[in-house]
């Protein structure tokens, strides 16, 4: 058991280990308790065990979660169903509280692997919390059929790899002068030049972000923040409407 604790690390490291090169900018980090229950069918009887599981998890882009952990349970029988898991599963947004999933694993069950897929729902308390209900059905040729039903309370957290950069630009503004002006000197000439340039740096949107939200995080009116993304307008849909990763464009002071 301990070697697959170690080979499972290793294959979760190896996951962040790809991704150091990315910025990250979600709750990429998972940590899981829950309540799991366990039924072995066959022709003669059925024997259900329950217990908890505890699981770990990266999240790919806010898509994909490869998850491990272990499952222990408090009466034994001949199932022997304690094991130790990986799962990845892919996540479809369907509202802004709610995603379903579906996926594919190994469980190590009895020093032998089996394969699983599970399918389930997520219910997102805030941006920190959320319920995870789902079903996992065990490949085995030991067993006729292994269901296990589970329901957790998980905690997302993040772990950034690489600090992101601040991407400031500037807009110059032309000043075309007035021909009845008189000479003004070099120095009030660069003071103007200075204040006619406008200065951006930018945030990227995060899960249940809004315009409104974002202009309170950054402390800049609603109407600056809309001015500066004239590209949201260009939509054919409401410019309150942005996704996780896109970037939103503010002003800033020099």
């Amino acid at each position: 058991m301990y070697k697959m604790i170690i080979f499972l690390s290793v294959l979760l490291s190896f996951g962040l280990k790809a991704n150091e090169s990315l910025d990250v900018n979600y709750n990429n980090m998972k940590l899981g308790v829950g309540y799991v229950s366990s039924l072995k069918e066959n022709k003669e009887k059925y024997l259900e065990s329950q217990g908890f599981e505890f699981s770990i998890g990266y999240k790919f882009e806010s898509k994909w979660l490869l998850e491990t952990g272990f499952t222990d349970f408090t009466n034994k029988n001949e199932i022997q169903p304690n094991d130790i898991f990986l799962r990845s599963k892919k996540n479809w947004q369907v509202s802004d509280y709610a995603s379903i999933y579906a996926g594919f694993g190994l469980s190590y069950l009895e020093d032998n692997f089996n394969p699983t897929i599970n399918m389930g729902i997520n219910y997102h308390l805030n941006n920190d919390w959320y319920v995870d209900v789902g079903y996992q059905s065990l490949i085995s040729n030991r067993y006729d059929d292994v269901y296990s039903f589970l329901i957790s309370l998980n905690y997302n957290f993040s772990v950034r790899f690489k600090e992101e950069q601040s991407s400031i630009y500037y807009e110059p503004i032309s000043v075309i002068a007035d021909t009845d002006e008189v000479n003004i000197s070099s120095s009030e000439m660069n003071l103007q030049e200075k204040k006619s340039k406008k200065y951006y740096d930018y945030y990227v949107v995060i899960k249940y972000d809004n315009l409104t939200k974002i202009g309170k995080k950054l402390n800049i009116p609603l109407g600056d923040v809309i001015l500066a993304n004239p590209q949201l307008s260009l939509r054919n849909r409401s410019i309150d409407l942005i996704y996780p990763g896109e970037r939103i464009f503010y002003p800033i002071k020099q």
